[in-house]
């Protein structure tokens, strides 16, 4: 007899389907626990990186507004809250950057750049930094960087550039920004870049060039008309720079602008439009009863429109306002030569030429007065004295020579 018990297969079915529901009922159980968890990790995420946002946001307006201490505050709560977010440690960084602590932000970039290396911000603060420091080499490297990360980003270009002249690289420099001309075909500050290299190339021709092509992308940029009046001064090209002068000033903002109505008065004087010269040298010296300049200014017009009167008048204002300037004696000199006062002439040019001493000019006009005076001997000698400050000077040399012909 079998010492067993008889088992009824019914039974062990039943038992074995009821095992398989057990387990597919475990199992199924372990799945939903498991998706749950990954939903719920997954939400935390979004909720981490959205706050870690949020705080991003309020610390980037307080420090655009200029409150680094609140700035820096929430962004230490920030970065508490999610210290892999490298936009922060980026932000960080500029707040040290503002406040002069280099060292530190340079540390806050690295760690920055470790949790992110694509941001291209990162390398341009670098880059800053290593300029602060005047390691331009270096700078420039980390701004290739950004540029290299963001190719649209004019800003980091310039930056390579400027880097490039800082080493006098002009021609790297030069090569690098018109390669990118037609990239940036309507940005006007690369063009402004180029021409600022051409100019100092003292290539006047491609300077004005780019200074108008800039001029046209942004013709609200003053600064840009400015530069492109003074770079057509520099080419000799006084008429065309008059007309952009004049439309400089017909702006609020350049109205007060005492420099560049100088700037235009000169310009009139050497196109010969003398009476507007006149007229706006005379506007200033009425606002600015002070200005040396605007003195000077009607002196010189007013010897050109022989207008003795006035010229006089203004010379002996220069030696008041100013009796350590040569121009009002040379001035004075000049009126009283035109009224056949050689005398006098001659004595103001003798003060000029102390206040001028590396000039012939007062020396060349005391010899004139001198002459007139019948005293060739001391005239020769003034113009001695002025070949032996300007030897190349052959106006007085001619005088010289002239002079020992007629006299014994």
């Amino acid at each position: 007899m079998n010492n067993y018990y008889p088992c009824d297969s019914r039974m062990m079915r039943g038992s074995t389907l009821f095992l398989t529901v057990i387990l597919l009922t475990l199992s199924g159980c372990q799945g939903v626990e498991s998706n749950h968890q990954k939903n719920v990790n997954k939400a935390e995420s979004r909720w981490k990186d959205a706050r870690g946002a949020l705080l991003l946001q309020a610390a980037q307006r307080q420090f655009d507004a200029g409150d680094l201490t609140q700035s820096t505050k929430t962004l230490g709560d920030a970065i508490n809250y999610d210290p892999t977010n490298a936009k922060l440690h980026l932000l960080a960084g500029r707040i040290s950057l503002e406040r002069g602590r280099l060292e530190r932000c340079f540390r806050q970039l690295e760690m920055a750049a470790q949790l992110d290396s694509k941001l291209s911000a990162v390398p341009y603060y670098q880059g800053l930094v290593q300029q602060r420091w005047q390691k331009y080499e270096r700078a420039r490297d980390f701004y290739i960087k950004a540029s290299e990360l963001e190719a649209d980003n004019v800003a980091y270009v310039l930056a390579v550039a400027e880097m490039e002249l800082s080493l006098h690289q002009e021609d790297a420099a030069l090569q690098r920004l018109l390669a990118k001309v037609k990239y940036f075909d309507q940005n006007a500050g690369i063009r402004v870049a180029v021409a600022v290299i051409y100019r100092m190339q003292l290539d006047y021709i491609n300077a004005i060039s780019y200074y108008r092509q800039a001029n046209l992308l942004a013709p609200d940029a003053l600064g840009t008309l400015e530069e492109l009046a003074r770079t057509l001064v520099d080419a000799g090209r006084r008429g065309e720079a008059v007309e952009v002068y004049e439309q400089l000033l017909r702006n609020d903002e350049y109205t007060s602008r005492v420099d560049v109505q100088y700037s235009l008065a000169r310009c009139y004087q050497q196109t010969h439009e003398l009476t507007k010269a006149r007229n706006l040298y005379d506007q200033m010296r009425q606002r600015h009863p002070q200005e040396i300049e605007a003195w000077v200014g009607l002196g010189n017009v007013a010897l050109k429109q022989q207008d003795i009167r006035t010229a006089l008048m203004a010379g002996n204002r220069l030696q008041t306002l100013s009796p350590d300037r040569h121009e009002g004696y040379l001035i004075a000199g000049l009126c009283w030569y035109q009224r056949g006062q050689p005398e006098r002439a001659a004595q103001m040019f003798s003060r000029a030429a102390q206040l001028m001493p590396e000039s012939a000019q007062p020396f060349i006009l005391q010899g004139l007065s001198l002459e007139q005076l019948g005293k060739f001997q001391a005239a020769a000698q003034a113009y001695a004295q002025a070949i032996g400050r300007e030897p190349e000077d052959q106006r007085a040399r001619d005088l010289l020579t002239r002079l020992s012909a007629i006299t014994p």
